[in-house]
């Protein structure tokens, strides 16, 4: 028979790189979760921002119709 060169698995090692390979794909999983969560707190800090400037609107024009309205009588 021939002498038939075979590769050199040495099981350790397999496993190591296996773990080392779940290890790192649990990192990223864990940094993509973050990310989410943040860009998730981000779209929401943006529509409050939206909605508070809406209401400063609208306060300052009944502020100003009511100075408008009080001028108004006051000039009668």
């Amino acid at each position: 028979m021939t002498d038939v060169p075979h590769p050199n698995f040495d099981l350790e090692e397999q496993r190591v790189r296996i773990w080392r390979a779940i290890e790192e794909g649990e990192k990223f999983a864990a940094e993509q979760r973050k990310l989410t969560n943040e860009a998730l707190k981000l779209g929401r800090d943006y529509r409050l921002a939206v909605w508070s400037f809406a209401l400063s609107a609208v306060a300052a024009a009944g502020s100003v119709i009511t100075v408008t309205i009080a001028a108004l009588h006051a000039w009668r």
